[in-house]
């Protein structure tokens, strides 16, 4: 009876468990959809906001009117950049499968991205000691090398050296790749919560970065892990399946 009685709690727990987790499914569903309309419906008259300050660019203005439109201009960019974001988090996700080098797409990347990194004063190194295929989506696998070169670009000082490496780890059947920067450590208290939607730790940003590559890099099977501490940085490490060759 006992044995029976622990079976039935077993399954009591599991279908709460189970419930639960579909509950909160739904709930998140429901909060992206509703995020994405509103993020179409503010598109729009942005939209007719950035016409009127492109007019006013043009005419002859004073210094202080010309400073309050080049915030202006910078203010409607970080909502049209917040807006872009939050529909590629609430939108579902179509992939289109392929092998995909992971060396030869970062190192194409990484020579795009050059004039961003030099802008910064910074400079981004990719040391590669073994590499294999994964099966992913190119463009959403550049918008994780995006995300995450973007953040430790902008976490770290003038003059810092952003590192990534590629690895092949052939007993476990993954291809892992890891991104460091010298910049500040995430708090403690911040760092378990860190990949969620909304929640940053740099003054203005949007919170949906790291919430964007993890959804991502869960689509294509992978998992995500990240390591801060103080003065030696934050490390984040995404562990692909390997295709097979």
């Amino acid at each position: 009876h006992l044995d029976f009685l622990g079976n039935i709690a077993q399954l009591i727990t599991h279908s709460f468990g189970r419930t639960v987790r579909l509950t909160e499914q739904a709930r998140l569903a429901a909060i992206g959809e509703f995020a994405s309309g509103i993020a179409h419906e503010m598109r729009t008259p942005l939209a007719t906001i950035n016409l009127g300050l492109d007019y006013l660019s043009s005419r002859d203005l004073g210094d202080n009117a010309r400073k309050r439109l080049d915030l202006a201009h910078q203010e409607a960019g970080r909502i049209s950049r917040f807006l872009e974001e939050m529909l590629l988090y609430a939108k579902p996700l179509n992939l289109k499968l392929q092998h995909v080098d992971v060396r030869q797409t970062v190192e194409r990347f990484l020579h795009d991205y050059q004039p961003f990194v030099r802008a910064l004063d910074q400079r981004v190194d990719l040391t590669v000691a073994r590499h294999g295929p994964i099966l992913a989506d190119p463009d959403r696998f550049t918008q994780i090398l995006t995300n995450l070169t973007q953040n430790a670009c902008e976490a770290a000082p003038a003059g810092s050296v952003i590192e990534w490496r590629v690895d092949d780890a052939r007993e476990t059947g993954s291809v892992l790749l890891t991104i460091s920067n010298p910049g500040p450590s995430i708090p403690a208290a911040l760092l378990p919560r860190i990949t969620e939607p909304f929640v940053s730790n740099k003054p203005g940003g949007t919170g949906l970065g790291l919430a964007i590559v993890k959804r991502l890099a869960e689509a294509l099977g992978g998992a995500i892990e990240i390591r801060s501490k103080q003065g030696l940085g934050t490390r984040i490490t995404l562990t692909f399946p390997r295709a097979p060759d």
